[in-house]
Order: structure tokens, then sequence, then C-alpha cells
């Protein structure tokens, strides 16, 4: 790893955890789960990880964003049809993110096809699931189209961004859904912290990945 692309991985590392830490003892500091009133509560609530619009949210926009374009550029500078790939799967994620698709499809399935209230509180759950099916039949595809000329340059993008996008679709979909399965119980908060957190952790490596990949074009064109 190239000394630019270490110092923005172990900066976006330690703001991830830095700010991991202050949700933490924010959190610690609320009187109860149900005090939105005293100092910490409200400092928790302005920087609270899983809230709509919070600083997690626009964190993970920014870096998919920024991601999806180095991608982009790295893709067509060294015409890999892994990079290109990888550029249109962070904009999907950065589409779900800044528009809520899947929670959004969660909420308007049941609403219009009443055979999955029969699922009763877990219909949402069910649409979320069927939500993130359809990003993956977007994004096998993808992953087709690119295998149809795979060589040594998309080996090299490919080792490079593998764990990190792992990582997100655990987070993204499996945490996402037994999140949502122990909403009211007493593992909900450990959960937002894995979601959240790992999305966030993943974000950011993928977009140093990414950086790692535009600065390099010539590793990728040798496939080293």
């Amino acid at each position: 790893m190239d000394r630019p692309t270490f110092v923005v991985a172990t900066t976006l590392t330690s703001g991830i955890a830095g700010f991991v830490l202050v949700n933490l003892v924010l959190d610690g500091l609320r009187q109860s789960p149900d005090d939105w009133e005293s100092l910490a509560a409200r400092l928790y609530g302005t920087f609270h990880i899983g809230a709509d619009g919070s600083i997690a949210e626009s964190f993970n926009h920014g870096m998919a964003f920024a991601a999806a374009v180095m991608f982009l550029a790295a893709g067509t500078g060294a015409r890999s049809r892994t990079c290109i790939v990888m550029a249109i799967i962070m904009m999907i994620a950065w589409f779900d993110d800044s528009a809520q698709y899947h929670e959004r499809v969660g909420r308007l399935l049941p609403q219009h096809f009443p055979g999955l209230r029969n699922f009763g509180p877990g219909a949402s759950t069910l649409a979320e699931m069927l939500a993130f099916l359809s990003i993956g039949i977007v994004c096998l595809g993808l992953a087709l189209w690119a295998k149809q000329r795979f060589g040594p340059r998309d080996r090299f993008a490919l080792h490079l961004v593998r764990w990190p996008i792992l990582l997100l679709v655990a987070c993204a979909s499996l945490v996402d859904f037994v999140h949502s399965a122990l909403l009211e119980t007493s593992f909900e908060q450990l959960f937002l912290y894995l979601e959240d957190g790992g999305e966030m952790l993943a974000m950011a490596f993928l977009a140093t990945a990414a950086l790692h990949l535009v600065l390099h074009l010539d590793r990728i064109e040798n496939g080293s």
C-alpha cells in the first residue's frame, strides 16, 4: 500500500472508530433509553449513528459517490470491466442509502400485495429482502458481463475490493435483517452498531481501494 492510500485509510478508520466511541459514550451517559432531554441525550440525538440524515448516512453517501467516480476513472483508464462494475455498484449503494430504496419497498409492497400481510410484523422485513434480491439480480448481471472479459487487470482490482464488498453486503442485508427482527430487544443496539458501523467501514475501505486503483493505473494494466 502506497503512502497516500495508507494515510487516507488510517484517517478514515480512526475517524469511524472515534465516531462510534462518541456514540457509545453519549448513549451510556443517557439516564434511560427514553431520555431525550438531558445534554448527553440531545448530543446523542445529533450524532446518533442510526438516525435518518445522521453523520453516518452523510459519510456513507460521500464515500459511495467518491468511490463510484474513482472506480469509473480507473475502469475507463485501464479498460477494466471489474472497475466499471464496481462504479455502478457504488452508485446503486449510493441510491439505496440516499433514497432509502429498500426501506421504501418494505413499506409499499405490503400495502399493495395483501398476501404479504399474512406474515404479520415480518411483512416489511420480507419486502425489504425482496428489494435486496432485486439489487442482487442487477449485480449478478453486471458480474456476468464483467466475467466475459476477466483478465489479470480485473483480477488485481477484484483482489482489492472483494472483502470490503462482502462486508458491505453482509452489513446492509444480513445484519440489517437481524437488526429489524430484534427491534425492541436488548440486542437492538448491538446490531445497530454492527450494521451502521460495518457499513461505514466497508464504504471507507472501498473508497480507499478505488483511490489506490486510480493512482496506479499501470498496476491494473499489468495485473500486479
